[in-house]
């Protein structure tokens, strides 16, 4: 066991075990409860249904959290798109954090100060949340805090192990959440002056050595993909305004639950205060608490630092909310660390630790099972599935399900989920009434006239309408598709004559057995609209792959064609195939129904 480390034993340590558990168990029941968000949808579809996830090889996308991508391509073969399945290693990464957390906890020497530091780093709102999602902040932050743990630790002791797993767990952290690259790149920094100032010089040659391989190279690979995302402007989740309007505004919306500027400005002073004290010099040789003081310190000011001259030199955005996730460790790892030492000088100051139980607090303020705060409006709940297929049952037609493109890999994901993935959603000119059921944020858009709320969401943010007067439509076609094995990239379903089709609007409906050499091939059910000198007016994509989850079996996908104007010159609906992948298609059926205006229109 580490020296300097405080015997925890009793009743301590049984309180500490089940706080622990409750908040592991909190974290478990979410990752199976909440409805994926479409953030985690996607990525899903992308870099785990496609098994294409290397970096520079997989699609260029800031959504790929390579670690995550890569061990997911094993959870999710075991239990499929089971929620826990695929969210499996943030709730492992919490469990990580727990127990790092302990043992930091332990270098602290004033209970008062240790518990609240427990407190605000396993119950730390946002935080909390992305340990039981399907992305890579959760993993990240578990591995972090290995990280600070074993490069205190190394700082210290210069112990050959705790370097090797310093630099392997930073890497990893980096490797599940890119935007740590300030961060990894400081930790490998005072790694390695470490190494070149340590007492040891007889190993200093390897340990360099150790410093560039695990240390240097991979982080000069993850700058370098990095690069390649921004020249292709894909790095867009951040915000011009600063680290303090920007990056720490972003946080305290959903840390704090206030965006007030005097909250964030005593927050950063109070945080300054702390890193002087942490840098402060000792006469005594420095503990282990001190050691993690002047490392968060360090960190922080490195990040801040890092960020301006990101900003500055090449315009590269400050990290907002999730992707400033690393700031709340160690700004809780830094104050619990300074008030713990000046508490053993005077005691009455360890209540300055008080305002750190805020965040557990906020933590049970908002707690839910059905929701996340940073993505309130981007899932779907499973309720709204089951209405939506309830009311599909009883019906002699198929219902359009209108809702935000935002929405669609949210959609899909929880129809795949429920066994349900025929009914597609149509995201074309959303808010608009041609539609039976409407997925609306009414926050930011205005229902049309003629719908009723049928189902809100917990947070309030989505419901579920239903047309008041419904739909009308006919039948005008019912064919059959044949298409042998080829690698053809256009495959036209439906052309009618145009002159037959302005001033209608259809829902095509293909149903098929669809067998492809690749179980994801990118092919899309494509609406073309055009008018007579061949400028779009309207398109529509539906991607294959989000209705399928084998390279063969059943498809049953749709698309709306809206009510066409007097210009329109082609109309086609189509397969598209942009890699070539072969396919072929058996027993497939295109049906076509007019929607017919209301009546009195």
């Amino acid at each position: 066991m580490e020296r300097e480390v405080v015997p925890i034993i009793g009743k301590e340590r049984a309180a500490f075990a089940l706080f622990a558990l409750l908040v592991i168990a909190y974290t478990v029941v979410r990752a199976w409860t909440v409805p994926f968000v479409n953030d985690e949808a996607r990525a899903f579809y992308l870099y785990v249904l496609s098994g294409n996830f290397l970096p520079f090889g997989a699609t260029w996308d800031a959504a790929n959290h390579p670690l995550l991508s890569a061990l997911s391509q094993v959870s999710w073969r075991i239990g499929g798109t089971a929620p826990l399945a695929l969210r499996i290693w943030s709730v492992l990464a919490f469990i990580a954090f727990t127990w790092y957390g302990w043992r930091m906890g332990a270098w602290l020497k004033v209970r008062f100060v240790r518990w609240c530091f427990w407190a605000a780093f396993l119950a730390c709102p946002l935080l909390l949340d992305l340990f039981g999602l399907f992305r890579g902040y959760g993993l990240a932050m578990g591995l972090l805090v290995v990280a600070l743990f074993h490069v205190a630790k190394f700082l210290h002791e210069e112990r050959r192990k705790d370097l090797l797993l310093s630099l392997a767990a930073v890497a990893l952290a980096g490797w599940a959440m890119l935007s740590l690259i300030i961060v990894w790149a400081a930790v490998v920094g005072a790694l390695a002056y470490t190494v070149l100032r340590g007492r040891n010089t007889a190993v200093r040659a390897g340990r360099l050595g150790w410093c560039l391989l695990l240390g240097a190279l991979p982080l000069l690979i993850a700058a370098v993909f990095l690069w390649g995302l921004k020249s292709r402007e894909l790095l867009y989740s951040g915000t011009d305004a600063g680290y303090l309007d920007g990056t720490v505004r972003s946080l305290s919306i959903f840390v704090l639950g206030t965006a007030q500027r005097a909250w964030r400005l005593a927050i950063c002073l109070a945080l300054a205060a702390a890193a002087v004290l942490a840098f402060w010099p000792s006469s005594a040789q420095r503990s282990m608490r001190e050691e993690l003081a002047r490392l968060a310190a360090f960190l922080l000011l490195a990040d801040v630092l890092g960020r301006e001259f990101l900003f500055f030199t090449s315009h590269a955005l400050f990290p907002i909310d999730r992707g400033a996730l690393h700031l709340l460790p160690l700004s809780i790892l830094l104050v619990a660390c300074t008030v713990d030492r000046l508490a053993e000088k005077l005691p009455l100051l360890a209540y300055a630790a008080l305002p750190l139980l805020f965040l557990p607090f906020r933590s049970v303020a908002t707690a839910n099972l059905d929701s996340t705060l940073i993505w309130g409006g981007d899932a779907i709940p499973d309720r709204f599935h089951a209405l939506v297929e309830q009311r599909q049952r009883v019906s002699d037609r198929p219902l359009i399900v209108a809702g935000s493109p935002f929405l669609r890999e949210a959609w899909n994901f929880g129809a795949l989920m429920r066994h349900s993935p025929s009914i597609t959603l149509d995201y074309l000119d959303l808010p608009q009434p041609v539609c039976d059921l409407l997925l609306i944020d009414t926050v930011h858009f205005d229902a049309p006239p003629g719908f009723r709320t049928i189902a809100t969401t917990s947070t309030g943010e989505n419901r579920l309408m239903e047309r008041i007067v419904p739909l009308r439509m006919h039948e005008v076609l019912d064919t059959s598709v044949t298409r042998p094995l080829s690698s053809d990239e256009f495959v036209t379903l439906w052309q009618p004559t145009a002159a037959a089709w302005r001033g209608r609007a259809a829902w095509v409906e293909v149903y098929a057995e669809l067998t492809t050499e690749e179980r994801c091939t990118g092919m899309e059910l494509v609406l073309d609209i055009r008018d007579t000198v061949n400028a779009q007016l309207a398109y529509r994509n539906v991607r294959i792959d989000q209705h399928r989850l084998a390279k063969d079996g059943a498809v049953h996908v749709s698309v709306r064609v809206p009510r066409t104007p007097a210009s329109m010159g082609r109309l086609t609906v189509f397969l598209y195939d942009p890699d070539k992948v072969p396919f072929r298609l058996d027993r497939a059926r295109v049906k076509v129904r007019e929607i017919l205006p209301d009546e009195g229109q």
